[in-house]
């Protein structure tokens, strides 16, 4: 998480996969501090606190493309990533407006 003025402002999940390499995901920014740096200085403190940690290489996950021009590409160009490669879609599925459960009553079978 990253505080501003006593505030949550963002946050993010960063897994340590293993003794090599990191992954950032799911990063999320207040709407009002959108294009403040705030993103920017937060993914330079989640780069140094996986290299306190001995990892060598640090990925981002996003559902961007390249051409796409979103911030996390402006983002990673400013830290001083370089794009590698681009191995996978991920797919999300909405939830369901309710979740129908086991019907406890016999039946007869």
């Amino acid at each position: 998480m990253w505080r501003h003025r006593g505030r949550i402002i963002a946050f993010c999940g960063l897994r340590l996969l293993n003794q090599q390499d990191a992954w950032l995901y799911g990063m999320r920014v207040a709407d009002d501090v959108k294009s403040r740096g705030f993103c920017t200085r937060f993914t330079r403190a989640l780069i140094e606190e996986t290299r306190s940690t001995g990892r060598k290489r640090v990925g981002i996950n996003t559902y961007h493309y390249p051409h796409d021009r979103s911030p996390v590409y402006r983002i990673a160009e400013r830290v001083g990533m370089k794009l590698n490669a681009t191995h996978a879609v991920d797919v999300f599925w909405d939830m369901p407006k309710s979740i129908t459960g086991p019907d406890p009553r016999p039946t007869d079978s």
